[in-house]
């Protein structure tokens, strides 16, 4: 069910100055059916304002790890959801949200991720110009849905695996630790959660991920964040031996020439009593 989109990841590491805010995700609504569009007017803009700010938050619960934000940030944001209200016909139109996403300055669709229903055969009086009632139709749906287990494994799998944490690590060279600058308290990380680390290496040029796990609290600089080991990695298609991973993986991230790198979340298990620190010192390269 895992789905990487290489030709995003490729993208972003190519020109990383794409990423100018990395675990910020602005969360959008858009009214786009025609229906609650000619009936609203006006209001449109104040249903949207509303709805993305309840779905931020409702986001925000199951997946803490990345800031949520309803609204555009200074920088622009690692990554953009959008929940689009649509409709399908025109006298009774079936009217669902559907979704969108864009990494970076990439767009991409999330299949797994069906549409939510709001009035369809059974529901033929609509609040067309009812926007208190839209609006807390909408967030009722939106509620129920991100409560599931399988759409919240969707989410997790076609979108936060996607989305750049970061564009810079630490190093704790004696210990052979990565410090990822992710707040340890805030993002409830549970010890058997995995990263992922990514990069282009120049010469051969050859694509190199490095796992990152088990991931634990850490007490230092920087105070209060996630530092892993470098648990495995492949170059290209081929594994690296066990013993090899920091000698073959991670030792060039530690020049001054150093490629640039994404971490991102292959596996996100939430910790809600997550807290405390690890001793430990790092070393910036």
């Amino acid at each position: 069910m895992k789905v990487r989109i290489a030709a995003c990841s490729a993208l972003l590491l190519a020109a990383p100055g794409v990423i100018a805010a990395p675990g910020q995700v602005q969360v959008a609504f858009k009214i786009e059916s025609e229906k609650f569009v000619s009936g609203l007017q006006a209001q449109v803009t104040d249903v949207e304002k509303t709805v993305a700010g309840h779905l931020a938050a409702q986001l925000q619960a199951p997946f803490p790890l990345i800031e949520w934000l309803n609204a555009t940030p200074a920088d622009a944001p690692a990554a953009v959801l959008t929940a689009r209200l649509v409709q399908e016909g025109a006298s009774v139109p079936l009217i669902q949200i559907v979704w969108s996403a864009r990494v970076g300055d990439k767009d991409f669709t999330m299949p797994e991720i069906d549409p939510i229903k709001l009035y369809g055969p059974n529901k033929l009086i609509r609040p067309y110009r009812d926007a208190d009632r839209l609006a807390t139709d909408v967030q009722n749906a939106l509620t129920a849905w991100i409560r599931t287990d399988t759409v919240e494994r969707s989410v997790h799998d076609q979108f936060v695996t996607q989305v750049p944490l970061a564009v810079s690590v630490e190093f704790d060279t004696p210990r052979q630790a990565i410090v990822i600058p992710l707040l340890w308290e805030r993002a409830k990380v549970r010890d058997d959660s995995v990263f992922l680390l990514e990069f282009t290496r120049p010469a051969p040029t050859e694509r190199v991920v490095v796992r990152l796990t088990p991931p634990a609290p850490r007490l230092g600089d920087p105070p209060g964040a996630t530092e892993c080991a470098a648990d495995a990695c492949t170059e290209g298609v081929v594994s690296v031996a066990k013993d090899a991973v920091w000698s073959k993986c991670v030792q060039l991230l530690l020049g001054a020439e150093r490629p640039p790198l994404i971490v991102t979340v292959r596996e996100y298990k939430q910790d809600p009593h997550a807290g405390g620190v690890r001793n430990g010192t790092t070393v910036s390269p």
